[in-house]
């Protein structure tokens, strides 16, 4: 099962691509959640990978939208892929969602220099809904 989309644009004032990234986490949740209803419906009952894959990031900016503005300081992707892959139980999925997409998420900002995803997750490692 694949989900594809573009989550980013090119940033004139700026000079560089922007990801948005709670978009991309928002659908990745979901994707997750989908996906645990397929394999359910048809009684899968075995390992899953769940990708995600960002193909030409490299000198990019992650887009995070707070309530005084728009966060700029987060550091330039200097890759050319970012590629995050983990393997998970097909009927944890509805229950882990979070930590999956929690895990995923803080891989991802690595590439940005941050350590976690506190700009998705709180401290709980739940959602936040904007």
């Amino acid at each position: 099962m694949h989900f594809v989309n573009v989550y980013g644009y090119f940033d004139e004032s700026e000079n560089t691509k922007v990801i948005r990234a709670y978009k991309l986490a928002f659908d990745l949740l979901q994707t997750i959640q989908f996906a645990e209803k397929i394999y359910s419906l048809y009684n899968f009952m075995g390992k899953v990978k769940i990708i995600l894959r960002v193909m030409n990031p490299f000198n990019s900016k992650i887009y995070i939208q707070f309530s005084s503005g728009y966060d700029d300081s987060f550091s330039k992707c200097d890759t050319e892929e970012i590629y995050i892959e983990r393997e998970w139980d097909s009927w944890r999925l509805t229950e882990d969602y979070l930590e999956i997409g929690k895990s995923i998420m803080d891989e991802f900002s690595n590439y940005y220099g941050l350590w976690e995803a506190n700009y998705v997750f709180n401290a709980d490692g739940e959602f936040v809904k904007r």
